[in-house]
């Protein structure tokens, strides 16, 4: 294993420097996909109902989000990001690294 953060919970969640946003809506998980391949987009991950999106480019991640807002009872909304979403956008950064 590789340390890739540590700290308080809040000093890993505000050095990793990601802006948030949740997704709601029927069947959101087929959104995924489609989600992942906005630009700006890092990662995008389900939560139980909701799709979690996080990137480091904020402007650019609302400004695609922006696209998909409204489709079908989308309802897009930017959070805090949370632990888990630095989890999760961490692992991705790093496997996306990682030698093949």
């Amino acid at each position: 294993g590789r340390l890739l953060a540590h700290g308080t919970v809040a000093e890993v969640v505000h050095a990793a420097g990601i802006a948030a946003w949740r997704i709601r809506g029927v069947a959101v998980d087929r959104l995924m996909p489609r989600v992942k391949a906005l630009p700006g987009v890092e990662t995008a991950a389900l939560f139980g109902a909701e799709l979690h999106v996080s990137g480091v480019d904020a402007a650019l991640i609302e400004k695609s989000l922006a696209g998909i807002e409204g489709e079908a009872g989308v309802e897009i909304e930017r959070v805090q990001p949370s632990l888990e979403d630095v989890f999760i956008h961490t692992m991705d950064v790093a496997n996306a690294e990682a030698p093949r």
